[in-house]
């Protein structure tokens, strides 16, 4: 599982800093934005459209499956924590296995709404028109590497559990230890 561990976080590491990338051309865009049109009257007028097509979902889909890694996420685990270890993995089991299916769904979704982007040639209908498909392809890209994230560490944790009897732990999951 290591070599695909390290494989999935070199591609966490490349997107992550896509996605910084992105997060600060939205801050420098915006900066841009307000200077123009309030010392100069004269605001962006492509601003709004290239911001939240492209740049916002890329630095949340791109930041999203290292996220997920780091458990730098929202978790409620009040109860989880009070479970004996067997419910425990059982719940966190039954995570993995929902995230996979709500990331799939996503993802086929993403896929589908790309190629008929793609096909049918889709722009804004704006002052500039945009491509719509580059935007669309976030979501796949994001969606397909929380998938191989999910799936790794659900098949870390069902070799965990056949091996060992208990779950591994992960650095970020210190509560699943007793």
């Amino acid at each position: 599982m290591k070599p695909i561990d390290r494989a999935i976080r070199s591609l966490e590491a490349v997107f992550e800093f896509l996605g910084a990338i992105a997060m600060l051309v939205t801050v420098l865009i915006v900066t841009l934005d307000v200077v123009m049109r309030y010392f100069f009257r004269a605001p962006l007028q492509w601003s709004t459209d290239s911001l939240t097509l492209y740049f916002i979902p890329a630095f949340f889909f791109f930041g999203l499956s290292g996220a997920y890694t780091r458990g730098a996420h929202i978790a409620v685990d009040v109860l989880l924590n009070r479970l004996p270890l067997v419910l425990k993995a059982v719940c966190v089991l039954t995570g993995r296995v929902g995230g996979l299916v709500l990331f799939g769904l996503i993802f086929g979704y993403g896929v589908e709404h790309l190629i008929e982007s793609y096909t049918k040639g889709e722009t804004l209908p704006a002052w500039i028109q945009w491509p719509i498909w580059p935007s669309t392809l976030l979501v796949p890209i994001g969606c397909g590497l929380i998938l191989l994230r999910i799936a790794q560490a659900l098949a870390e944790d069902v070799v965990g559990l056949a091996r060992d009897g208990v779950l591994p732990v992960r650095a970020h999951e210190e509560g699943f230890v007793e």
